[in-house]
């Protein structure tokens, strides 16, 4: 008789994990909002030997946080949770209540630059709506401020609240550090600091790095797709950039993933298309496999040649709207009034302060800030 010796090995794994009880995740990773949040965690995940359970997936159950740790960890030897907020206490109290606290990893931006782009973010996406004629609703200068502030602009209160000073080993980093050919030295220090290693042989091959949370390519990711009927066949379709094509919901208390990697065809140049979105490569047309599978083999040539013209006259649609929208001149900080600005100072100082007595080296390239507040 032949024993399957892998499955063996997977049983005895998940018996032994069963029999000691939920276990910790072996690090926290906080990235708040613009802080490279959406490509940090698609970045990392390029190593084999760990993984980042993402904040969308964590999220939707704090009851059951130690899910995603207790479904991966039979197979991955190193789990980490992804968080984005620090002013819920009770997101923050399941997240540290999960953590074995032996590493904290931070990441920070200088906060005025931070707050800039998400104020172009919403100033984009919101031309891009009138321009398709949907409904969007605009946010005073004040409530930006409002949301912003508690949310993504203070990171010493981030350290407080996520008591970095409890943990073995407190990483902080500046999102600056993944911007060009710098992004691989960042990651590998990361690696390994997170699993002790970052050898070639335990990262995803041809790996690409581009900004997965640009304001124009996530508009393509959230509202780029067709939905395809005919015959009692029902598909989404979407449209991912190269190196964008992981992308899924994960419920982690079924265990159970719903991706979009059944790539059906590839436009080799994505600028015959899409120049605005300035990346280069070509662009893939995918739906979720468990929709595909569905589909009978000897249709889907057929199905994939119908659905290509109008995903090319969707292309065509969205590249109207963003170069439009992007020709617009976007928001900058000498657009702020005196009193928006007074407000925001206030609201800020006293927090860039104490997380520069702490970490002076980050703040003093804070250039944006560092003006701002003279």
């Amino acid at each position: 008789m032949k024993i399957n010796k892998r499955a063996t090995v997977t049983k005895i794994l998940v018996q032994q994990r069963t029999e000691d009880g939920p276990g910790m995740y072996d690090f926290i990773c906080l990235t708040p909002h613009t802080c490279a949040s959406h490509s940090l965690l698609h970045y990392l995940n390029f190593h084999k030997e760990m993984h980042l359970a993402s904040y969308q997936s964590i999220q939707s159950n704090f009851a059951d946080i130690l899910a995603y740790e207790r479904n991966f960890r039979p197979f991955i030897s190193t789990v980490g949770v992804h968080t984005k907020d620090y002013m819920f206490s009770n997101i923050v109290s399941s997240v540290l209540k999960a953590s074995d606290r032996r590493l904290f990893i931070q990441a920070v931006r200088d906060p005025i630059e931070s707050f800039v782009s998400q104020v172009q973010t919403e100033q984009l996406i919101s031309r891009i709506n009138e321009l398709r004629k949907l409904e969007h609703s605009r946010v005073s200068m004040k409530e930006q401020i409002a949301h912003a502030v508690p949310r993504y602009l203070c990171h010493a209160k981030a350290s407080r609240v996520y008591e970095a000073d409890s943990f073995d080993k407190h990483i902080i980093f500046d999102v600056s550090a993944m911007k060009g050919d710098k992004v691989e030295g960042l990651l590998k220090k990361l690696w390994i600091a997170m699993c002790g290693n970052a050898d070639e042989e335990n990262l995803v091959p041809n790996r690409q790095y581009i900004s997965l949370g640009s304001k124009l390519l996530s508009d393509l990711r959230n509202n780029g797709g067709i939905s395809y009927r005919e015959a009692g066949i029902e598909l989404t379709i979407m449209m991912f950039a190269d190196g964008d094509v992981w992308q899924g919901r994960y419920d982690a208390t079924l265990n159970q993933y719903r991706g979009w990697q059944e790539r059906l065809y590839a436009f080799p140049d994505i600028n015959a298309y899409l120049p605005s979105l300035k990346l280069s490569g070509p662009i893939h047309m995918c739906t979720r496999p468990s929709e595909w599978c569905q589909v009978h083999p000897k249709l889907r040539p057929k199905i994939i040649e119908r659905c290509i013209p109008f995903i090319e006259a969707r292309m065509r649609s969205l590249e109207k709207w963003y170069s439009l929208a992007s020709a617009m001149t976007l928001f900058t900080v000498d657009d702020f009034t005196p009193l928006d600005k007074e407000m925001l100072r206030a609201s800020i100082q006293a927090d860039v302060a104490e997380f520069g007595r702490r970490n002076p080296a980050v703040v003093e390239k804070w250039d944006v800030t560092n003006r701002f507040l003279d």
